[in-house]
Parts: C-alpha cells; sequence; structure tokens
C-alpha cells in the first residue's frame, strides 16, 4: 500500500488511565498502524505524557475541546476504539463522550471507523437512540464478539459496513521464556500457581471471604501457591492487598507490564479472571482460564472459547469445584486452547485487512 502524503490519524479509547488492557490494546494498534508507510498518529489519553511515554506517540489530553477539535480537524481517519467504550453501565456521560468524538468525526467529514469493540449494555432509551443515529454515520465498524454485531442489529445500525473480528491485545508481540522466567523470578513465586483477576463493580464490592476461602482452598488442597493480580493497578490494588492478607502465603502483584503478565501467565497452571484481558492474555499464553462474568463482554468471550463462564452469584464450593475441575485436566485443557487461540488471533488481524481497505479510499 503507497500513499505520496502523510496520513493524519486520531485515535480515541480509554487510554493514559494505566489500564493494562486498554494500554495492551493501544499497543497493538499502534503496531499495525506502523505498517502504513507516511503516517502521524495522535492519541486523544487522560494523561498524555504518560501515554507519550510509555508508547512513544503524540497525544494529546482527551477532555481540552480545543485539543481534540484541532486532532480531529485535522486528521483524515478518526479511529475509536478498540475495546467497550460504548456502554451506559458505566455512566450515560461515559457513552455521551465516545458519541461525541465519534459525530465530530462525522460532522467534519472523516473517515471514521469503530475498531474492535464491544456494544453495550446501552440500556436508556435516550442512549439507544442517539447511539443508533450516530453510529449509522460512520464509514466502517468491527466488532469483537458476536453479542456486539447482536447489538448493533437491535440498534437498527445497518448503514455501514459491519465486521466481527476479535480485540487487538491479541495481536501482542509474545514474550520469550527468558522474559516469561524474570517476571516469575521477580514476584518470588513457585511453582504451581493460580493467579486469581478480580475487581470491585461500580455499585457492589465482591465478597472478600468468598474470594478468600476459595484461595485458601486452592492453596491447601491443590498444593498451589495463589498470585493475586491487578490489572487496573490504582483500582484492584486495593483489593488484591486485602485478600492477600486474608489468605496466608498467597501473594499481591505489584505493578507489572502486559510481556510481564504474559510471562506471569505462561508459567501459571490456570487463571481464575473477571477482567477481560485477564483471559484475552490467559489465550496468548495458551494457559488455562475460568472466567467469571460481571459483564456481557466477559461472558461473550468465553463463549469464542466454548466455556460457560461462572457467576459472582455463584457459591464459593461452585467456584473451588470449577478451579478444582480445570487444575486437575489442565493439560488436555492446554492441548485444546491452541486451536482456539490461533482462531482467534487470526480474527484479530482482520481488523487490519478491513482497515487496510478503508485507507486505501482516502485520497
Amino acid at each position: 500500500m503507497e500513499k505520496k502524503k502523510i496520513l493524519k490519524i486520531a485515535v480515541s479509547g480509554y487510554y493514559g488511565f494505566g489500564n493494562t488492557g486498554d494500554e495492551a490494546i493501544l499497543t497493538s494498534l499502534l503496531r499495525i498502524l506502523k505498517r502504513i508507510p507516511n503516517s502521524r498518529i495522535t492519541v486523544l489519553s487522560a494523561f498524555p505524557k504518560r501515554t507519550t511515554k510509555e508508547h512513544g506517540v503524540r497525544s494529546i489530553l482527551r477532555i481540552n475541546p480545543l485539543s481534540v477539535l484541532w486532532a480531529i480537524s485535522s486528521c483524515d481517519l478518526l479511529i475509536s476504539g478498540g475495546g467497550g467504550l460504548l456502554q451506559d453501565a458505566t455512566s450515560s456521560r461515559s457513552l455521551l463522550y465516545y458519541l461525541s468524538i465519534i459525530y465530530l468525526g462525522v460532522i467534519l467529514k472523516k473517515r471514521v471507523v469503530l475498531l474492535a469493540q464491544s456494544i453495550g449494555p446501552i440500556s436508556k432509551k435516550g442512549n439507544r437512540t442517539l447511539t443508533s443515529w450516530i453510529l449509522n454515520r460512520v464509514s466502517l465498524i468491527t466488532v469483537r464478539d458476536e453479542h456486539s454485531l447482536k447489538e448493533l442489529e437491535k440498534l437498527g445500525v445497518r448503514k455501514v459496513p459491519i465486521f466481527q473480528t476479535s480485540d487487538l491485545a491479541l495481536l501482542l508481540e509474545k514474550p520469550d521464556l527468558k522474559e516469561e522466567r524474570e517476571a516469575i523470578d521477580f514476584l518470588g513465586v513457585e511453582k504451581p500457581f493460580v493467579v486469581f483477576c478480580l475487581r470491585n463493580l461500580k455499585h457492589k464490592k465482591i465478597s472478600t471471604q468468598t474470594f478468600s476461602q476459595i484461595a485458601q482452598a486452592v492453596q491447601r488442597k491443590l498444593q498451589a501457591k495463589v498470585v493475586f493480580l491487578p490489572f487496573q493497578f490504582s483500582v484492584d490494588q486495593e483489593l488484591c492487598e486485602e485478600l492477600s492478607s486474608l489468605v496466608p502465603g498467597s501473594i499481591a502483584c505489584p505493578f507489572l507490564k502486559p510481556n510481564q503478565i504474559i510471562g506471569l501467565f505462561r508459567g501459571a497452571e490456570l487463571v481464575v479472571g473477571m477482567r477481560l484481558h485477564s483471559l484475552i492474555f490467559s489465550v496468548l499464553s495458551r494457559t488455562p482460564f475460568i472466567p467469571i462474568s460481571y459483564d456481557p463482554k466477559v461472558s461473550s468471550f468465553a463463549e469464542l472459547l466454548g466455556q460457560e463462564p461462572l457467576s459472582l452469584d455463584d457459591s464459593p464450593e461452585k467456584i473451588f469445584s470449577k478451579i478444582e475441575e480445570y487444575f486437575q485436566n489442565r493439560a488436555k485443557i492446554k492441548e485444546n486452547l491452541e486451536e482456539s487461540a490461533r482462531r482467534l488471533e487470526e480474527k484479530a488481524e482482520e481488523n487490519w485487512k478491513h482497515l487496510e481497505n478503508l485507507i486505501n479510499t482516502i485520497s
């Protein structure tokens, strides 16, 4: 693909907040955008200096109206995503922010792409109407699960090309065995071990009693150490430390970069995850995982791999029983995971194919 002029690209997402999953998405997105011979990328970020330092890319403050207007008015292509941006479960304010960015691109007559997103849940009638009206005016949509395809259909989004792909983080470069050993040595954890990636919800804290009971059973009955890993350090750290204090012998992880997490997961026997990207990193690591769903995006990803997720409402006995089953059969599960993982990685690569086709129409 040859482009004589510089292609100016603006990228909008949940970037700069220190969420490992979203930063992994941005890493992968920037990696595929490097395939464009001449491009200039600007990322809208909560902390532009952090984003520039970590990703080596130009960045602006995402809530500065003049900076955002400049970035979008001067770009050729606006990319929204990836991730679960368009939902009102967090708040209507969050949904309206991302829709306003998309609509600004539309009214300025830019090519606008929703890339590898999850859509929903969007529960309020007014939010659904507005989302439908705006999304029917973009240039391209790719979604990372079948649930999102169905949600777009329910919203009445039919005037734009829509494709199902998978999460951009599946395109991360995998660390080598040396990095795996370094991650494990850094924590001082001995094999076998099981990683728990848990989070509190906005309106509900998870039961530390339930999960400390489960973790103690893992250490006692399976003879495996437990590691509590925060994915958004500022949000999850306190929970991990509280759980670790209730489970003697367990470890509360410090902040780890994506390649360190993948290295850690490679050495783990099993991952028990609430956060979507803990499951995605498990796939990248080819490590068996047990999903605990709090959101449709988690359930949808589990279903892609033929798994039925557990619920926060399930009893400690049920959750431990599933952990024990997977622990005992982990070699077979790991073997079966290989084919599914390759398929998902191939689907993630299709994001570039669809994006490249659109870029080739920009003169």
